[in-house]
C-alpha cells in the first residue's frame, strides 16, 4: 500500500503525505499535482494519448505503459471532468484506468444535493 491507516487518518492536516489535493510525490507514485478537481483528469488523459503517440512512433514492444488516476465524486462533478471522460471514450484510451472514489459525498454535502447525474453512464 502507498499509505498507511496513520496516513489517511491525517487526511487534509498540515504536513501530512494526505493534505487532500494530490502533491508531487514520486517515491508513492504521484506524478502530477493536479491543483483544482477535475484537473487531475486531464492531466491523466493527457499523458494516455501521450503514451499512445509514442507507442505508434516505437512500437508497441517499447511503449505500453498503463496511466492510473484516482478519481472523486467532487472532481467528477466539474465539467472538465466530464469532457476527459467524453475525450478518453472518443479516442479509445484503453491505456487509461480511472479509480472512482463514488462514496456521494463531496467536500461541503452529499452529491445528490448540488448534482444529480448517472455518473456510471458518462463515464
Amino acid at each position: 500500500w502507498f499509505f498507511s491507516m496513520e496516513d489517511l487518518k491525517q487526511f487534509r492536516q498540515w504536513g501530512s503525505v494526505t493534505p487532500g489535493h494530490p502533491e508531487l510525490d514520486l517515491q508513492r507514485g504521484i506524478e502530477n499535482s493536479s491543483g483544482p478537481l477535475g484537473q487531475g483528469h486531464a492531466l491523466a488523459a493527457g499523458a494516455a494519448v501521450a503514451e499512445k503517440f509514442l507507442e505508434a512512433r516505437l512500437g508497441s514492444t517499447m511503449m505500453q505503459h498503463k496511466i492510473y488516476a484516482y478519481i472523486s465524486d467532487g472532481a467528477v462533478e466539474e465539467e472538465i471532468s466530464q469532457g476527459v471522460g467524453r475525450i478518453a471514450g472518443n479516442l479509445g484510451l484503453n491505456n487509461l484506468i480511472m479509480f472512482y472514489d463514488s462514496n456521494d459525498i463531496q467536500l461541503s454535502t452529499e452529491c445528490g444535493v448540488v448534482m444529480n447525474e448517472d455518473t456510471e453512464m458518462i463515464l
